[in-house]
């Protein structure tokens, strides 16, 4: 499995669950995230701005935070009957022989208690960047996001002390077209591979 974005918010989610149900997970980002992306559990990693994306050879899925044009260098790398999904909106590389998948959240409490449950139980660590209370909700949000137009967020109720306690909501958006995900829930999975 190839985890774009593997040190990021989702992508470390993402790579420390695929790992938890046995996948063999090949990380991206930036030479600056590559401890941090063995950190959650890559088991290698591509440099995306020096290394060649290609060299990795066929992957069965693709998981995709990032877009700005790495779905279509990734297109290639799935092999037949493999997966390529997309958080970052409609899929639009179009895989020869495989599904292409624009994965959408909808909340769904059950699930996201599982979630917290396992953060809770150590079995699945955060990666936020910042944690505010919810009173300071409004002024979190409206800070510039990082240097790469990231941000992620926990607020956290005053009386729950911890970004993992009862309390716990997070932001991991980022701006409109630079990928991100919405609140952790069942995936509305929309088929878009083509017809024929």
């Amino acid at each position: 499995m190839l985890v774009h974005g593997a040190a990021g918010a989702v992508g470390s989610m993402v790579t420390q669950l695929a790992r938890e149900f046995g996948a063999y997970v090949i990380g991206t980002g930036r030479a600056a995230d590559r401890q941090k992306a063995f950190d959650f559990g890559a088991q290698e990693f591509v440099d995306l701005g020096n290394d060649a994306l290609e060299d990795v050879g066929g992957v069965d899925l693709i998981f995709d935070v990032i877009d700005g044009g790495i779905q279509q260098r990734s297109a290639g790398l799935v092999r037949a009957g493999g997966t390529l999904v997309s958080v970052v909106g409609p899929t639009e590389a179009r895989p020869a022989d495989c599904l292409a998948i624009d994965f959408v959240v909808e909340s769904d409490r059950a699930q996201l208690g599982e979630v917290v449950q396992r953060v809770r139980d150590g079995r699945l660590r955060t990666n936020i960047g910042n944690v505010a209370t919810l009173d300071d909700a409004v002024a979190a949000l409206n800070r510039p996001s990082d240097a790469r137009g990231r941000r992620s967020l926990a607020f956290v109720r005053e009386d729950s002390g911890t970004a993992t306690g009862p309390g716990l909501l997070v932001d991991q958006r980022q701006p409109r077209g630079q990928g991100g995900a919405g609140p952790i829930g069942p995936p509305r999975i929309r088929d878009t591979k083509p017809n024929g």
